[in-house]
This record gives structure tokens, C-alpha cells and sequence, in this order.
């Protein structure tokens, strides 16, 4: 629940760094500083924590999760320039529903409820996202692209968190996603030192808290726990997200689109709950997804 309200918090830090820097300069920094975050703990990290496999899979476990997540995080950046982060929120909490149904394809199978949930959420979504016609705003139609990527990004750690050292997968991660941002930042945007600096706070809170610390976290997590539950445990990050937009941005949201949250969120909790239930699913950990 901490990384889920941390997380949550984060996107209002996000749309305001993005005052001063584009996404991918955004983004750049974002990692890099999340690459320096986790320093401290490859040398404090006990040789005896660190399980099976530092060869492959760890390499290619540290490149396909930084580059899932580079691509979720553009579309999450560019998303919300024209969003709000209680609607990015929301939207991004799909991923919760999205999880179970990609999930089928590795062995599991999801109820009539998980389905029924599915579809409840993207009711939600609509009441949420379209403004009385069939038409979904840029931005949200981007952020709801980055759940998608969010959702593969949670099942490809839950394949490769159990068989290698996370902190050390953690790094090549943050480090693959750094690279790429600061290529697509130098190609299409003009970062300068005074915008990066102008953004410290933002980028402090989002490169330090909500991504060394909170993905750490959840792939270790997940080195036990499948990836519905935890999914189900993160969907409150959308709760959180909407408080800190309130709280740090002054956003409000009128009647239709409150329905539309309470309606996505239940659809949510639907969806997991009815996972949770599942004999298959409860017995099966992240290692066997």
C-alpha cells in the first residue's frame, strides 16, 4: 500500500516538472537520478540475498524491464500534458484488469467475474474520458497505451524477479531507461541545466521515491507474489493519484467523471478480488506466471 501511495502522489510531481522540461527531458534526469539511488544499495546489498542467476537472466531481465518501462513512461509523459493526474490515475489503474487477461495466456483462467470486472472498468473509463460522444481525449488515450505497458511490465517481472538479483536487475533497468531517454531528449527536444534545476523537487521526489525506492520494491515483491496480487494491491495507486492532484495542483473533477472513478475502481476491485479467489491463482507465485 506505500508504493501505491507513492506512487499515486507522483503524478502530480510529474505534471509539475513538466513546467519547465518536455518528457523525455523529464525523463532523462528522472532516471539518472534513479540510477544514482540505487548506488548505496549495490554495495550494501548481502551477498547471501542474492538468488540463483547473474547471467542472463539478469541482463535480459534488466533490458526488457527498462525498455517496457521507457515506453510506458513516455506515454505517461506525454499523456499528461493534456490530462489530469487524478484522470491518469485512473486510467493507468486498467493495468490491474489488464494483468489477469494477459495472464490467461501463461496458464491462467480467469473467471466470469475477472470479465465482468473488465468490463464495469471500462464503463468507468468511459464516463471518465469521453465527453458525451464516442471520443476519447489525446491524453487519456495516450495514459491508456501506458497501462498497457505498465500491465506487460508487471508480467515480465514476474518472470524474471524470482530468478535473479533484483537490485542489481533494478539498476540495468533504470540505467537502460536513462540512456534511452537522454537519446530521445537530446534528438527531439533542447533540455538545458537551468530547466533540470528549476524542476528538483519534481524530479527529486519521482526519480528518488517513486522509482528507485517503489520499483525496487515491487520486484522484490514480486519475487514471491504473482502478479494479480499484486496488481490488486497497486490499484489504489489511482486513489492517491487524484488526492495529490487535489492536494498539490488544485485540480477538481465534476460529478461525471467522479462516477466514472468509483465506477472504474469497483470494476477493479471486482477483477482482483475474484482473481484472489481463484484456487489456481492463489497457489501460483510470481515465479510461475
Amino acid at each position: 500500500m506505500t508504493v501505491a501511495a507513492l506512487w499515486g502522489l507522483a503524478f502530480a510531481f510529474q505534471i509539475e516538472g513538466m513546467n519547465h522540461l518536455g518528457p523525455y527531458s523529464f525523463m532523462a534526469p528522472r532516471f539518472s537520478l534513479a540510477v544514482l539511488g540505487m548506488l548505496p544499495l549495490l554495495w550494501l546489498w548481502p551477498a547471501e540475498a542474492v538468488p540463483r542467476d547473474n547471467g542472463w537472466w539478469l541482463w535480459a531481465g534488466g533490458f526488457g524491464a527498462g525498455l517496457l518501462m521507457f515506453c510506458a513512461s513516455a506515454f505517461q509523459q506525454h499523456g499528461l500534458q493534456y490530462t489530469t493526474a487524478g484522470n491518469a490515475g485512473f486510467i493507468t489503474a486498467l493495468y490491474v484488469v489488464i494483468v489477469p487477461l494477459l495472464a490467461r495466456f501463461a496458464g491462467f483462467k480467469p473467471g466470469l467475474p475477472v470479465f465482468i470486472g473488465a468490463m464495469i472498468a471500462t464503463f468507468g473509463l468511459y464516463l471518465l474520458s469521453f465527453d458525451g460522444g464516442f471520443r476519447m481525449t489525446p491524453g487519456d488515450g495516450l495514459i491508456l497505451m501506458n497501462a498497457l505497458c505498465w500491465a506487460l511490465h508487471l508480467l515480465w517481472l514476474g518472470w524474471v524477479a524470482p530468478r535473479t538479483d533484483v537490485i542489481r536487475m533494478s539498476t540495468i533497468q533504470f540505467a537502460t531507461c536513462a540512456v534511452l531517454s537522454w537519446i530521445f531528449a537530446l534528438a527531439v527536444e533542447a533540455p538545458t541545466l537551468d530547466a533540470i534545476a528549476m524542476s528538483w523537487r519534481s524530479l527529486l521526489y519521482v526519480g528518488l521515491v517513486a522509482t528507485s525506492i517503489c520499483f525496487t520494491l515491487q520486484a522484490l515483491a514480486q519475487q514471491h507474489v504473482s502478479p494479480s496480487h499484486t496488481a490488486l494491491i497497486l490499484c489504489l495507486e489511482s486513489v492517491f493519484a487524484a488526492l495529490g492532484g487535489w492536494w498539490l495542483l488544485n485540480e477538481s473533477m465534476t460529478p461525471r467523471a467522479i462516477t466514472g472513478c468509483v465506477v472504474m475502481f469497483c470494476g477493479i476491485l471486482l477483477a482482483q478480488l475474484a482473481n484472489a479467489h481463484n484456487p489456481k491463482e492463489t497457489e501460483t507465485t510470481a515465479a510461475e506466471v
